[in-house]
């Protein structure tokens, strides 16, 4: 096998994650928060000089070039889903200002600590508040909940602040408008129950691989890879767009996996990777996974050892092994491409020929249910993520395997221990060889109609 080469590393990725569809939505955002008076278009930014008078005319178009290449760097690093919230916010300030032209616009701090702007910008936030909150958002008349008024009312913050480049309210302001949206809030009493959302686990997996249930997992092709990325996603309790890409996103190497993240070789030897485990010796596998929720690209990629179920050199041919299911989608597919020419290409491929997607992954889940009997409805994209984290759990105990279930599910985590602790390969080669045993029922199976909560009430 081919590919044992460095594969921590990150490429640049110079649009952001944006689509051209993303960047018209920010253009059209720009032009309405000038055009609706929530910001003095005269006080941008943009407006401020940055050269010297005596500049020549070169000088002056060089410091132009790039300057607006900074500025576009900056309107890409906005996500998507902030240009929605965006859009959301000036659709309903326009409705504000068609009622209350007088209303003031938005203005910049004069000075750091100019409580009376701050104090006249936080005004103007709360009538905006007031107003969303007031307004009916359907024929029924029901309220906007205090979470969305919160939300449009940060975007118009938002908005502003990026058109002046500087905040909108002290430090010390804010504190009336927190208020009346924490009370907003509190209006609309407990949020609703969490949709049920199911773990595929090991033992579903094994079920799927038994000859008479409909699932195929050994026709070349697709089938190979996504028995493949099943097992991956399982392992690396991943998200479901971890393994390529989101629906509306191309594929980037930066983000997605790639082949040459996919390790084998051990790099001292360059002979295939091996760890012990007890008393024998199983073939290793690390892959690098980058956590999604890494919107600001500040983490590096997490390796994850993968083991092979038996001991290295066994000779029997277990497909429900996690190890021989990736092994065996890499030799159908690398064939005689030459290996720099499959570096960066993703490794997960769908039928289309395009990477995985969020949608790809969630379409395979529902399948396997099917095949099954279970109900398709209750699985999602994140099922394998669940299932992983859950037979770690249900193997080595809740204590036991907090760490590694926060390591190698990229979870945040915030406490001293779990960020200077550190996991042996050794540790990490017995957490893949359990999550290839694991069998079980989860809480949730046993009691219909309880979906377990983010957080136990004390």
């Amino acid at each position: 096998m081919a590919g044992g080469g460095a594969a921590g590393g990150r490429l640049p990725v110079p649009d952001g994650g944006r689509t051209d569809a993303d960047n018209a939505l920010g253009v059209r955002n720009r032009k309405r928060v000038l055009g609706a008076w929530l910001v003095d278009p005269d006080e941008g930014f943009a407006k401020a000089n940055y050269v010297l008078p005596d500049a020549s005319a070169q000088e002056q178009y060089f410091a132009d070039t790039l300057f607006r290449g900074a500025l576009q760097r900056v309107q890409r690093a906005n996500l998507a889903s902030k240009d929605s919230r965006v859009q959301t916010a000036m659709n309903k300030w326009e409705q504000l200002v068609e009622a209350c032209p007088p209303l003031c616009n938005l203005r910049k701090l004069r000075f750091e600590g100019d409580l009376d702007t701050s104090d006249q910008n936080e005004k103007v936030l709360l009538i905006a508040a007031e107003f969303f909150r007031r307004a009916p958002k359907n024929a029924a008349g029901d309220l906007i909940k205090g979470d969305t008024v919160g939300d449009s009312v940060s975007a118009l913050k938002v908005a502003a602040e990026e058109h002046y480049g500087r905040k909108v309210l002290c430090a010390s302001g804010g504190l009336m408008l927190k208020l009346a949206l924490q009370n907003m809030r509190r209006e609309d009493g407990p949020s609703g129950g969490r949709a049920l959302s199911a773990p595929l686990r090991q033992q579903h997996l094994q079920e799927l691989a038994q000859d008479s249930c409909p699932f195929d997992i050994l026709g070349e092709g697709w089938p190979r890879v996504r028995w493949a990325l099943m097992q991956a996603m399982h392992q690396a309790l991943m998200r479901g767009g971890e393994p390529g890409r989101t629906p509306r996103q191309p594929f980037r190497p930066a983000l997605g996996i790639c082949w040459r993240h996919l390790v084998w070789l051990d790099p001292a030897t360059l002979m295939p990777a091996t760890v012990r485990v007890g008393a024998h010796l199983h073939d290793l596998l690390v892959m690098f996974v980058r956590p999604i929720k890494d919107q600001k690209g500040r983490h590096k990629r997490v390796p994850i050892p993968i083991i092979s179920k038996h001991p290295a050199g066994w000779c029997g041919l277990d497909l429900t092994c996690p190890y021989t299911a990736l092994a065996r989608s890499w030799e159908d597919r690398v064939g005689g491409k030459p290996w720099a020419s499959l570096a960066d290409e993703p490794f997960f491929v769908a039928p289309d020929g395009l990477a995985v997607t969020t949608d790809t992954v969630a379409a395979v889940i529902r399948l396997a249910a099917l095949a099954l009997r279970l109900q398709p409805g209750v699985f999602n994209a994140s099922a394998l993520r669940r299932g992983g984290a859950t037979d770690l759990r249900a193997k080595l105990g809740t204590v036991g395997g907090k760490q590694l279930i926060v390591q190698r599910g990229r979870w945040c985590e915030t406490d001293v221990d779990d960020i200077y602790s550190r996991a042996s390969l050794e540790e990490h080669a017995g957490a893949s060889l359990a999550l290839a045993s694991a069998v079980g029922q989860s809480l949730e199976q046993a009691a219909p109609g309880w979906v377990q909560p983010t957080h136990f009430g004390r």
